[in-house]
C-alpha cells in the first residue's frame, strides 16, 4: 500500500511501543473492512475515534480530531467564513468536513449515507470546482 498512497507505513505489534507522535492509525483489510470492523472498534473503544474511510479502511484519530475540526482550525486562523469554503469527499470520514463548509460536494461513487451530507454531487472535481468558484464569486 505504501507504493500506492505514498505514505510512510509500518506494521507494529503493540501501539504502546511507538516512540513518536502519530496523527492517524489506519487498519487495512483487503477482504473488506466490514469483516474486521467490530474487532477493531472494540479494541480502541473509548481511546480513539474511528471512521470508515474506504471499503477496506478504518481510520483512528484522537477524540475530536477529524477533517471537520481541521477545516474549522484553518477557517479560524485564516479568518474564512464557512460560506467561503468548499470540500470534496466520498466516504464516512468526510462527513464532519462536509458539516464544516458551506459548499460540500460528494463524489458520485459515495454511499447514500454519505451523500445525505452534501449539497452537491459530482463525478469530476475539476468541473465542479470551476462551477462552484464561479457561483461563489457572484
Amino acid at each position: 500500500m505504501r507504493d500506492i498512497v505514498k505514505n510512510d507505513i509500518c506494521l507494529v505489534d503493540d501501539l504502546e511501543h511507538i516512540n513518536e507522535d502519530y496523527v492517524k492509525i489506519s487498519v487495512y483489510d483487503p477482504t473488506g473492512i466490514e469483516n474486521t470492523e467490530n474487532y477493531f472498534l472494540n479494541a480502541f473503544k473509548g481511546r480513539a475515534q474511528s471512521c470508515v474511510s474506504g471499503k477496506q479502511w478504518l481510520d483512528y484519530t484522537a477524540q475530536g480530531v477529524n477533517k471537520g475540526s481541521a477545516i474549522k482550525t484553518i477557517q479560524r486562523l485564516l479568518h474564512f467564513d464557512k460560506s467561503e469554503c468548499l470540500a470534496f469527499g466520498d466516504n464516512f470520514n468526510d462527513i464532519e468536513m462536509f458539516q464544516s463548509v458551506g459548499h460540500p460536494v460528494v463524489m458520485g461513487q459515495a454511499v447514500p449515507e454519505v451523500k445525505k451530507h452534501a449539497a452537491y454531487e459530482t463525478d469530476c472535481v475539476e468541473k465542479s470546482l470551476r462551477r462552484l468558484l464561479t457561483e461563489m464569486e457572484n
